[in-house]
């Protein structure tokens, strides 16, 4: 149905714009077959066609800075502090930033849980949050604060923790994702560095992800790439627009296609 501009007011159209668009409250009554399945929410005034694969991950972002309301959802997560979904951002309302690295892991951690976690495996023991990924990904755990074991030419053996760990029990084909946010300088992504180049030749099937968290001070993304070379992957994401679920469309990509090759 196409409504004219001259005959319809634009207030008569916003109800059923809403009870067609998957990611807004509310909305008229009706909308048939395309009721909350056909538009998706981008801004203020701003629609697109909904895209159940691309917008998964906005969805899920939505789920983890909000209060959960299934019952079945962890009781951690239930506790989690309201923030205001990203569409709700773009038309000015304040965001609640996180202030420290712990907070993005977490908030990662959710975000992974949602797109691969199998249902219901979340745990929560002495603050280290963990869960299994989902069965096709065969037997993986994903934990934070996971350890892995490195030597160095000398023989020594030394332990690293990863901020994220997504943990294969039966091989070697870990991923180790770091988080680098706030005391962002020089020293920090060189000592980072320093432990996957080790991590990497003690567990050569190892994928290595770090994340820089960009404030309006510290080192830029360009030059903190550089210094992390052995990372398999790098990426930026302004601290302004971490509720932003575009900005991690391309990590939960990386992730689940090193998954799949080893699925």
């Amino acid at each position: 149905m196409i409504w004219s501009a001259k005959k319809r007011k634009e207030q008569s159209l916003n109800p059923m714009i809403q009870a067609l668009t998957v990611n807004a409250p509310g909305g008229a009554p009706g909308g048939g077959i395309y009721r909350k399945k056909l538009l998706w929410r981008t801004g203020r005034g701003q629609l697109v066609l909904y895209n159940k694969e691309r917008h998964r991950v906005g969805q899920a972002v939505r789920e983890a800075i909000s209060i959960p309301q299934a019952e079945n959802m962890p009781e951690d997560l239930q506790k989690t502090e309201p923030i205001a979904p990203p569409e709700e951002q773009a038309e000015g309302t304040s965001a609640q930033l996180l202030e420290s690295e712990s907070r993005v892991r977490d908030f990662l951690m959710q975000l992974l849980y949602y797109n691969l976690g199998e249902k219901d495996s979340w745990t929560k023991q002495k603050g280290i949050a963990a869960f299994t990924l989902d069965k096709k990904y065969r037997n993986l755990e994903c934990i934070s604060e996971g350890s892995l074991q490195y030597k160095l030419p000398s023989g020594y053996t030394m332990s690293h923790k990863s901020d994220i760990l997504i943990h294969d029990k039966t091989g070697n084909h870990h991923i180790s994702i770091e988080i680098k946010h706030r005391s962002a300088v020089t020293d920090q992504f060189k000592c980072r560095t320093y432990d996957i180049l080790h991590l990497k030749q003690t567990h050569p099937k190892l994928h290595g992800i770090i994340i820089y968290v960009k404030r309006a001070t510290g080192i830029s993304p360009t030059h903190a790439k550089s210094i992390c070379y052995p990372f398999d992957y790098f990426i930026s994401v302004a601290e302004q627009e971490i509720y932003n679920p575009q900005k991690w469309e391309n990590l939960l990509s990386n992730v689940k296609e090193k998954l799949e090759q080893k699925a």
